[in-house]
This record gives structure tokens, C-alpha cells and sequence, in this order.
């Protein structure tokens, strides 16, 4: 491949990943079609997200930094294939677990070869779980140190989240694996990717680095969650508030392609819609009437785990694909906050885009999915922890079981004193203190001054013996500290030396 004048540039590279903070990947800008034809998926994506931070620190195409059009000629080539978000990274247990992801993968494929719910299972769970507090497994908890009670109990989840039997399995292959490494909110974004993946949709990466929270509070949730009943206006409005966007609410409600609600989710619009219709006058009379025989009546004693479940998407029920803006065009969509993407002009807009290029949802889809997944993730080892086991946060006592152990080894360790000290003899009290020999190479002046106190205490003890000075001849040919000669002309009179 001929590179030109980024030879020498692209040699020097080292390393294979980008660090970029808070970047959120735009898939409103496009690239120059001269370097998006030769990029693949992932490739692309990671080009965007460099056009987007630049556009949006620039706000014009035309001036854009050389290190911005070499990183993107760095993807182009190759050299560049991981990228670094928030502190998220592409490939975070290459080194601590590298089997990690594929054993996920391979769990995840199982339970789904299983039973087919597992996959739009995982997706929902983790949505719910990003969406509140953010990626950090805390629907996974069932109980809260704080007392109170968990997420998973409110109403928007309860009996209806599948998937987390998958987690707990994944969860206690990698503990055998790589104990106390990989965090549950990671391996919830793994199982996510790969449930979709299964379902139909182009593999996509995740950057990892999560850590688990220690809270879940299912308060949290009402007045924060987009809810069966919701419209457009308050859909987006709660989007806007996690920093997603109306395109990303289009993007992310296509999920409903796969998978199906129960019943008592849009009774409502099949029996005793308003008083001039028993029936949604939105819904395709065909499918409403199908709905009804499939949803008979509630009645008060009814229980809602047992209430029939119907699929969202008629068609490819267990495919990942843009049939589920189809089936919403054509007035046969299941919930109420489905059916609104279509009678709001801007959504629907999108909506009739995404049905008609089944590529361009699922490349989007995969993007959006990537943003959900770094909704206020804890980094750092200051920030939550990696759980043993997903449903349960650690023990006090555990947390501070390796911090203690290293202690104890620093314990019984000799002390580490300054380079100074690190040559002091022990010292007793009845022992005369020494100045310790400073740890390095000779150096010829602090020779001279050693080797002039020297000869001084030599001429002290010789004027005490002998009550004066003695004769030069009486003094032996010596050497100083220093390398020159000491005569017993230099030692006659004490006190002048001359080196």
C-alpha cells in the first residue's frame, strides 16, 4: 500500500488506541465519500466519532487540525483500531481475562438456541439498567446495602425482565476464569451486544472498564423512564435528559423487532379505548381484532405473570430487522409509545426511513447501542467495585481484604528509608552515632573534604602524643582520600595542608 508522506508518521506509531473524552459517536455527520468507501464498520464508526469531535470543537469542515485528518487517515489504514471513550476501552481484558468476551459470547448463544427470549431479554435489561443510573448493573441487585428497595422490583421491571439467569451463569464461568476481573456492568454490555448479534444484527465492539454500582432504588424510576404510555414529547424529553437524542429514540424503540409485551401493557387500547370507541381508532382493524382473541378481557383476579404474550413484530418476530417500522406504518403497532412515532411528523419522518434501508437502521442501531452503553459508567478503582456475584454487593469486609493483606506484607517488610538512610546501621543506646556513607560514586571534591578531616584528626592525635610537631622524616609516604600523595612535609604543621 502506498502511503506518501505519512510513511514516516505512520511507522513511528506505537500504540493501537485513541483516548477521546466524552465523545459521542454523530451519525448526523457523514464522511467525505473519498475515505468512508474504503473504511470497514468499525472503522467507520470510529472515523465519525473523530469528525464529530472535531466538528463540534471547529464547527467548520474547512479548518480542521492536521492531527485530525491523520487520525482518520490513521483508521483508513489500519493503524488505528481501538478507541478509547471516557475512559472505556475497546479490548479493556486483552490482557486481565482475554477469553472473556468469547465465553460470554458462546453463554449467550446457548441460553438462545434455548429459548429464544433470551435475546430481546438482554437487550431490555440492559437498556433498563443504563437508562437510570446508568451502566452499572444495579438491576442486577436484589437486595441494597442502603435498605432500600431494588430497581428490579418496580413496576417497569419486576417479573418482566428475562436474562438474569444468563448474567448469573456468565458471571460464575468468568469468577473460575479470572476471579474479581470482569464487572457485571461489562458482561450485561457484552451479553447486550451479543444477544443482538444473534438476532440478526452485524457484530459491533464495546468498549469496556465498567464497575458495578452498590446502590438500587426503585424510586428512582418513576418520572425517569420511558413508560408503555408515553408520546413523543415526553419520550424525547426524557431521551434529551440522558443525552440522547429523538433520532437515538427511533433508533433504539426498533428493539421491538424482536421480542413481545404482555397483554396488560395495551389493554387499554383494545378494550374501553375512550368513550367513543372501545377500540384505538389508530390500530389496523384486522390487528386490533386479532389482538382481542388473543387478549381476552382482564378481569380483577387475574394474574399479570400469567397474562398471554403477543410478539411486537408479526412478521420476523425473531429477527432483528427493520420489518418493525413497516408493521408501525402500516398501523400495527403494539404499544402506545410505538404507535406515537408515527403521528409525530419528525419521527415518522424517520420512521419511513428506516423502513425502507434495513442497513442504514441496523449500522445506527448499533451506534445508539454504543451510546446507551456509556451512559454514566463508574471508572476507577475510587468507584464502585467488581462484584463476585451480580445479585449482591460485596461485603465490607471483602473490600477490605486485599487492601489489608497488602498491609500486612508492607509490615513485614524492613522499612524504606530516603537514599540518605538506606545504608544506617542499627543504633543502640549505648553505641556512638555515625553518619552514614552516602550511596554513591566517589566524586572528587567531597574526596578532598573527606580526606582533609582525615589527615586533621591524624595531625590531632599526633600533636596530643607528642606534645609538637615531629620531623618530616618521621612520617611515613601515605595517600589521602582523594588520590594525591600526603608527605610528612604536608603533615609537619598541621593545620595547613596543601593537597
Amino acid at each position: 500500500m502506498q502511503i506518501g508522506p505519512f510513511a514516516p508518521i505512520i511507522s513511528a506509531v506505537s500504540t493501537k488506541s485513541i483516548r477521546l473524552n466524552n465523545v459521542r459517536p454523530s451519525s448526523s455527520l457523514s464522511l467525505p465519500a473519498c475515505l468512508c468507501s474504503s473504511f470497514n464498520n468499525n472503522q467507520r464508526n470510529l472515523a465519525s466519532s473523530l469528525i464529530s469531535t472535531a466538528f463540534t470543537r471547529r464547527r467548520r469542515w474547512d479548518i480542521l487540525t492536521r492531527g485530525d485528518m491523520l487520525l482518520l487517515f490513521l483508521v483508513a489504514l489500519g493503524a488505528v483500531d481501538a478507541l478509547i471513550v471516557d475512559g472505556l476501552q475497546v479490548g479493556f481484558y486483552g490482557q486481565t481475562c482475554p477469553e472473556a468476551e468469547g465465553a460470554i459470547r458462546d453463554i449467550v448463544n446457548n441460553e438462545i438456541a434455548m429459548d429464544r427470549g433470551i435475546a430481546p431479554g438482554l437487550i431490555r435489561l440492559f437498556f433498563h439498567d443504563c437508562f437510570i443510573t446508568g451502566c452499572d448493573a444495579s438491576i442486577l441487585l436484589d437486595e441494597s446495602p442502603a435498605g432500600d428497595v431494588p430497581e428490579k422490583e418496580s413496576s417497569a421491571n419486576g417479573f418482566t425482565l428475562v436474562g438474569l439467569n444468563t448474567i448469573d451463569t456468565a458471571k460464575s464461568t468468568l469468577e473460575t476464569m479470572c476471579p474479581s476481573t470482569v464487572s457485571c456492568a461489562d458482561i450485561l454490555a457484552f451479553a447486550a451486544r451479543d444477544a443482538a448479534v444473534a438476532a440478526g444484527l452485524p457484530s459491533y465492539d464495546v468498549a469496556a472498564g465498567r464497575r458495578d454500582g452498590v446502590r438500587s432504588n426503585m424510586d428512582d424510576l418513576p418520572g425517569n423512564f420511558p413508560v408503555p404510555g408515553h408520546h413523543v414529547p415526553r419520550l424525547t424529553e426524557l431521551f434529551n435528559q440522558r443525552g440522547l437524542s429523538q433520532e437515538d429514540l427511533v433508533l433504539l424503540s426498533g428493539a421491538h423487532s424482536i421480542g413481545g409485551a404482555h397483554c396488560f401493557m395495551f389493554s387499554n387500547r383494545i378494550y374501553g379505548f375512550s368513550e367513543q370507541a372501545d377500540v384505538d381508532p389508530t390500530l389496523d382493524p384486522e390487528y386490533a381484532a386479532r389482538l382481542r382473541q388473543m387478549c381476552p378481557p382482564r378481569k380483577p383476579d387475574d394474574d399479570p405473570q400469567q397474562a398471554p404474550k403477543v410478539k411486537f413484530d408479526a412478521q420476523t418476530g425473531e429477527k432483528l430487522d427493520n420489518a418493525y417500522y413497516s408493521e408501525l406504518l402500516a398501523k400495527r403497532g403494539l404499544l402506545t409509545s410505538d404507535n406515537a412515532l408515527i403521528e409525530d411528523p419528525q419521527t415518522r419522518a424517520m420512521v419511513e426511513t428506516f423502513a425502507r434501508d434495513d442497513a442504514l437502521w441496523q449500522q445506527k442501531f448499533a451506534q445508539a447501542m454504543q451510546r446507551v452503553s456509556m451512559l454514566d459508567v463508574l471508572i476507577g478503582e475510587g468507584k464502585g467495585q467488581v462484584r463476585k456475584q451480580c445479585r449482591l454487593v460485596n461485603k465490607q469486609e471483602e473490600q477490605q481484604q486485599q487492601p489489608q493483606q497488602q498491609l500486612e506484607e508492607q509490615e513485614q517488610q524492613p522499612p524504606q528509608f530516603p537514599w540518605f538512610r538506606q545504608h544506617q546501621r542499627p543504633q543502640f543506646p549505648w553505641s556512638r552515632q555515625r553518619r552514614p556513607r552516602l550511596p554513591f560514586p566517589h566524586h572528587p571534591v567531597a574526596d578532598m573534604i573527606n580526606g582533609f578531616f582525615r589527615v586533621e584528626r591524624r595531625c590531632y592525635f599526633i600533636r596530643l602524643l607528642s606534645g609538637g610537631p615531629l620531623p618530616e622524616e618521621s612520617f611515613p609516604r601515605q595517600r589521602s582520600t582523594a588520590g594525591q600523595a600526603v608527605t610528612g612535609a604536608n603533615m609537619r604543621h598541621c593545620g595547613t595542608l596543601r593537597f
